[in-house]
């Protein structure tokens, strides 16, 4: 009998362990537009565990909304089968109270048992329950007084500061290829919808008319009212654009080269793909599409100011316009 108990104890020290894994090899975190952070996140989920280890086979992908800083979801996968993502809203704007919040949503989705622990931690329950209380037909017949009524919730509006640069390439806007710069503000109104106010200019280095050549500058200001959509991790927007500023043409090369300013008013449709890379910053590409309003000739002349040549812009021009794009609030 005493050596079947001492192999039975043998056995049972030397059974294999269940493998696991730190919590920081399980959740992959993908900030987006959150302030969420790996090292952050793992803190509280093993603050709510109360252990900083899982099953091995257990994963959680954690993914912050691309445009939304204030929305993210996260997937528990088990063997690589994951289930439907987890998506939550409207998250506070202080990163500890989100990280809070994620934390235990992910602890409750790998251990139902942390939910029950986080209700108790708010306070024991009485000791004995309050007596009975038996009311008589006249205290029944008395009026109780009307509940006070509870005001709606005041929904704070959100708005979303951001800024951007970009290096730009033209065609047609100056009657032939361009290069410039630009810079821009975005007011992020509601969910879906941007308002744009820059300001940008083009330059053609030389062109030839008449037997000369001439360089062109246009400097404009402009504004955009932008719907967006977001597809994955990647951000489409369209606007309707408008802008307004000057014309610069100087002439050389001629017998008597001038300088003449002409003003310029455009309007027109743009295109823009966002890519996120963190939660601050994202790589922008832009396509314009300018329909000058005022359209202007350009002439060449001659002895006693006689028109030697003209030449009109063309009726369309294009922009295209890569550069970064910042989170500023």
């Amino acid at each position: 009998m005493g050596v079947l108990e001492i192999a039975a104890s043998l056995v049972g020290l030397t059974a294999p362990e269940q493998p696991s894994s730190t919590l920081a090899q399980a959740i992959d975190v993908v900030a987006g537009a959150t302030c969420l952070e790996q090292a952050a996140l793992t803190k509280y989920v093993a603050m709510w565990l109360e252990r900083d280890s899982v099953d091995a086979a257990i994963t959680v992908a954690v993914r912050g909304d691309p445009a939304d800083a204030h929305a993210m979801s996260f997937v528990i996968s088990r063997d690589s089968r994951g289930a439907s993502p987890r998506r939550m809203h409207s998250l506070p704007d202080d990163c500890a109270a989100m990280h809070a919040a994620v934390s235990l949503a992910i602890a409750v989705a790998i251990d139902a048992s942390v939910l029950d622990g986080a209700l108790q931690s708010v306070g024991p329950p009485p000791a004995t329950p309050p007596p009975a209380m038996v009311l008589t037909r006249e205290a029944r017949a008395v009026d109780r007084p009307a509940p006070a009524r509870r005001r709606p919730p005041v929904r704070r509006a959100r708005i979303g500061l951001f800024g951007g640069a970009a290096g730009s390439f033209s065609s047609g806007l100056l009657g032939g290829f361009g290069y410039g710069a630009d810079a821009r503000l975005v007011v992020r109104m509601r969910r879906a919808i941007d308002v744009d106010l820059g300001a940008g200019a083009i330059w053609a280095p030389s062109a030839a008319l008449a037997g000369g050549r001439y360089r062109s500058t246009l400097g404009r200001a402009e504004a955009r009212a932008c719907g967006r959509l977001i597809a994955k991790r990647l951000v489409v927007r369209a606007c309707a654009v408008a802008g307004a500023g000057g014309l610069r043409v100087v002439g050389t090369q001629y017998d008597r080269p001038r300088r003449s300013v002409a003003p310029w008013v455009g309007v027109g449709p743009a295109f823009e793909l966002v890519l996120p890379a963190s939660s601050t910053w994202a790589f922008a590409a832009r396509l314009d599409l300018w329909v000058p309003l005022i359209r202007t000739n350009l002439v060449a002349l001659g002895q006693q100011d006689a028109v030697v040549a003209s030449r009109p812009l063309p009726p369309l021009g294009v922009i295209l316009a890569l550069g970064p794009f910042f989170r500023l609030r």
